[in-house]
């Protein structure tokens, strides 16, 4: 009897560990984290989080530094959802996150897809800054994290701070950055 009970209590076990290891359909944008994705989060740890063919490894340098940049394509997406870039040291660290994915929402349901207007509901606007691919917007409920809108009228330049009021509120917002 001790023999069933404990198989089946280990199978339970398993199959829960299995749902929950792969179960993050919408993950949740918070601070330094994208679900269970963290900033400084050991590279090898990323097969514990995402099935192994849902990533994609290349292998970089810049002078002298080595580096990984890591696609993650979730289940429905034709593309990819996440791209990572480490740090390697000792052992490789995640350093940024971009998101790509509508998949992907903070706790209010703000995401990839999202307007300015409900960005502003949600979390506040600290400040707009230009960046290389976008307006960069900064929220008051964040740091380390921008979530990126392109608004033709508004020449981005890098570095350029622009007035909050300065953009459209059916901006729809494109990508996001962690770092």
């Amino acid at each position: 009897m001790h023999k069933i009970s404990l198989t089946i209590f280990l199978l339970v076990s398993y199959v829960i560990v299995v749902a929950q290891r792969y179960s993050d359909s919408t993950m949740i944008i918070g601070q330094g984290h994208i679900g269970r994705v963290t900033i400084n989060m050991e590279e090898s740890q990323l097969n514990h989080v995402f099935e192994p063919q849902m990533i994609k490894t290349e292998k970089k340098s810049s002078e002298g530094d080595e580096y990984s940049v890591i696609m993650i394509t979730l289940k429905g997406d034709s593309k990819p959802s996440l791209e990572l870039e480490t740090m390697c040291m000792d052992v490789c660290v995640v350093s940024r996150i971009k998101l790509f994915s509508s998949q992907m929402q903070t706790v209010k349901k703000i995401g990839i897809g999202s307007t300015v207007a409900a960005l502003k509901a949600a979390h506040g606007i600290a400040s707009v800054v230009g960046g290389e691919k976008g307006i960069m917007i900064y929220t008051e409920d964040f740091d380390q994290l921008a979530f990126v809108v392109n608004v033709p009228k508004l020449k981005s330049t890098p570095g350029k701070v622009f007035e909050k009021t300065a953009l459209p509120d059916d901006a729809i917002i494109e990508w996001i950055y962690m770092y």
